[in-house]
């Protein structure tokens, strides 16, 4: 994990071994997305998202990229056996754009997620074959809030 990442995982799980977790393998796998441990994966112009299983424990490994500078980010790992809505955001630099958002889900029930700016037109991607969806936008503007919905059974349901 690079300097100021800050590691999360979710409350219902018990704490990942660290040292035990490849991040230099995850990046790897997210930068070549034909890997089998790619378990679910996004991609627009400005951002990339992939979830990566981690061979060692495991533990799912959020990647998150920047296509254009080529840095990558490991804001969170996942445990696959967990049920999981999540979003989140990295800054590629402190205080300037883009701000790289993204989202995960999978749940008994869960069909996709949409995504977009207030406004805005909604992006949806449905799950993956793994059960997961995965949905990732970056935004120039920083203080631009992104609204992300879960589509649950047959209704949207919001993100907070």
């Amino acid at each position: 994990m690079s300097r100021g990442e800050r590691p999360h995982f979710g409350m219902d799980s018990a704490a990942p071994d660290w040292d035990a977790i490849d991040f230099p393998a995850a990046r790897a796998t997210a930068a070549d997305p034909s890997t089998a441990d790619l378990v679910a994966g996004d991609r627009t112009a400005g951002c990339a998202l992939s979830l990566v299983a981690d061979r060692a424990t495991g533990w799912l490994v959020v990647v998150i990229a920047h296509p254009v500078t080529g840095e990558t980010f490991v804001p969170q790992v996942v445990n696959r056996h967990d049920h999981t809505r999540m979003r989140g955001s990295v800054d590629a630099a402190y205080g300037r754009g883009p701000r790289l958002h993204y989202a995960l889900a999978c749940a008994p029930g869960i069909r996709g997620l949409r995504a977009r700016v207030p406004g805005g037109t909604w992006r949806v991607r449905l799950v993956a074959p793994s059960g997961w969806a995965a949905i990732c936008l970056a935004l120039e503007d920083v203080t631009l809030p992104l609204e992300v919905a879960v589509l649950e059974d047959d209704a949207w349901v919001e993100l907070d």
